[in-house]
């Protein structure tokens, strides 16, 4: 039943991810034809800014809670899509890296106290799920960028799978705002369908490894009930 549950809930969230997707083309859409707002204005002045404070930038503010898309059109309109793809990639790196070491030098011990003194606690990822846990936390829309991660730290991800799991797949969704940044200085609807096509083709894809995910899982349980039953 709860993964059931969990199954509509992913569908309910990528069909509201399609339709925030296809809305926000048609507003970026109609604010530049027919509201005349200036994405090229917007594009010369991210140009710019200095380099190593974009850098900064985009390492250190999704730990306070900026929106991570914001960050990444201001990468694409810096630096270009090729270019702003490394750079994201870089300091998604370091910020994940700071985050693991932040949250587990000072934030760890605190909120561990805090839940004590409640009927609450933080739930541990076991053993040999590391892996899909950090894969599905990814994928899946709605949860804020910085809130995943913490968690996935408090629940005992150890580093390695926290990093190189999470790093490429950060970097792939990065993608789309990143593209969006760069094509701000000549935004038009050729450029806009693609961005369309290519959010939904993420949405898809990111449904589909949960779909293998889970189905993996599934017949990890099935195999290991099995086995009681034998012995």
């Amino acid at each position: 039943m709860d993964e059931n549950n969990n199954t509509c809930r992913i569908k309910r969230k990528l069909i509201l991810g399609s339709m925030l997707l296809i809305g926000l083309a048609a507003v970026c859409f109609v604010c530049y034809y027919y509201y005349g707002i200036d994405f090229k204005y917007l594009s010369e002045r991210a140009e710019r800014l200095d380099s190593f404070l974009v850098f900064l930038l985009i390492t250190l503010l999704p730990m306070v809670g900026v929106p991570v898309t914001l960050l990444y059109a201001l990468a694409g309109a810096k630096f270009g899509s090729y270019l702003g793809l490394i750079i994201v990639a870089l300091a998604t790196i370091f910020n994940l890296a700071l985050t693991y070491w932040v949250t587990s030098r000072f934030f760890h011990d605190p909120i561990q106290a805090f839940f004590e003194k409640t009927k609450y606690s933080i739930p541990q990822i076991p053993k040999g799920e590391y892996v899909p846990v950090c894969l599905l936390s990814t994928v899946v829309p709605g949860i804020p960028y910085g809130i995943k991660n913490y968690m996935l730290v408090l629940a005992g991800v150890p580093f390695r799978p926290f990093l190189w799991v999470s790093f490429p797949v950060y970097t792939i969704n990065a993608s789309i705002a990143i593209f969006f940044g760069d094509f701000m200085e000549n935004l038009t609807p050729g450029k806009i369908t693609f961005l369309v096509v290519y959010g939904l083709f993420l949405l898809w894809l990111g449904r589909y490894v949960y779909m293998r995910l889970k189905r993996k899982r599934e017949l990890k349980r099935f195999s290991e009930t099995m086995e009681k039953k034998k012995a």
